[in-house]
């Protein structure tokens, strides 16, 4: 008759499957730890790359926006520059080019009574002014010209020759002359204007009563336009001229 076996292993046996079954719980308990780690590894990167591309976004829109600002009014210069569109447009060069202006003219005007540079004044019977250098025209300059009745320009103002006899020659010698007056006063073209038949007779007064020896004289050039400056103030009340100036000295 055979044995039956023992009651007590039927729970051993039990008892192994439930060990079994714990340790499964233990191992998942295990790695579940390991998950939070794991997400913070993956999702980190990720999560910074994200947030560095949206601020580097967001920077460069805003790096554009202040670039458009800055540009906006750098083009609205060349609109006040042409005129276009501006109530302080440039009207300068239609006036200078005689277009659109008051005054435009390409013509120079012609400044009776005043002057803004010293020049050789010449010492002419001709009504003379000065004209002051065109803008429209580089070759042009300053200068003294003459002018017509009608006050219009005619020509570039030279001194008149003045001839008279020497002294004491009987007629024989002869000296021609020509001047110019050196001025910086505002007044001295109306003045000389006025007096240029007088002053022109002063001259030939003076030349007239020098003799050869005279004028042969070293140096009596100098003295020669030290005296006229003298007595062409004197003609004309007011010292104005500061310098004669002698062009032509001709004896013969």
């Amino acid at each position: 008759m055979a044995d039956n076996p023992p009651a007590e292993q039927t729970p051993a046996a039990g008892g192994e499957k439930s060990a079994t079954t714990e340790a499964a719980p233990a191992k998942a308990g295990g790695l579940s730890s390991y998950v939070p780690l794991i997400i913070a590894v993956v999702v980190m990167p990720v999560a910074a790359y994200v947030t560095i591309s949206i601020k580097s976004k967001m920077s460069s829109k805003g790096s554009a926006a202040h670039t458009e600002e800055e540009a906006e009014p750098e083009a609205e210069k060349p609109k006040d520059s042409h005129g276009g569109g501006g109530h302080g447009g440039s009207a300068k060069p239609k006036d200078s080019h005689g277009g659109g202006g008051h005054g435009g003219s390409a013509k120079p005007k012609i400044a009776k009574g005043t002057r803004n540079v010293k020049l050789a004044v010449p010492l002419t019977r001709d009504a003379i002014a000065f004209a002051p250098k065109d803008p429209d025209n580089p070759r042009d300059v300053d200068k003294i010209v003459i002018l017509d009745t009608k006050g219009e320009t005619k020509d570039m103002a030279q001194s008149d020759k003045i001839v008279v006899n020497v002294a004491n020659t009987g007629g024989g010698r002869y000296v021609l002359a020509r001047l110019s007056f050196m001025s910086d006063h505002q007044e001295f073209l109306d003045r000389l204007n006025e007096n240029r038949e007088r002053l022109i007779d002063v001259a030939v007064g003076t030349l007239s009563n020098k003799t050869l020896e005279e004028l042969n004289r070293p140096g009596y050039r100098t003295l020669l336009k030290s005296e006229l400056r003298d007595l062409f103030n004197q003609q004309l009340g007011v010292t104005m001229i500061q310098e004669v100036v002698i062009h032509d000295l001709v004896i013969q």
